[in-house]
């Protein structure tokens, strides 16, 4: 991942928690509020897909563990 992708995910990530709004998200990314809603959506289901994907895994290595 480049510099400027992390600095995406950290933005988005933080509009996710409320930790700053859609439009300073959109100021800090140089982008439009729509396009960081849109942005939102995509990476909720990039977080839950790893989630699944990491629970999946560790679920598999404790039953072959046993």
């Amino acid at each position: 991942m480049s510099q400027k992708q992390l600095n995406r995910f950290s933005v988005i990530s933080m509009a996710l928690e409320a930790k700053v709004t859609v439009s300073e998200a959109a100021k800090s990314l140089g982008l439009s509020e729509r396009q960081i809603k849109r942005l939102k959506k995509g990476t909720m289901k990039e977080k839950k897909a790893l989630l699944f994907f990491l629970l999946f895994i560790s679920t598999n290595l404790q039953a072959s563990c046993f």
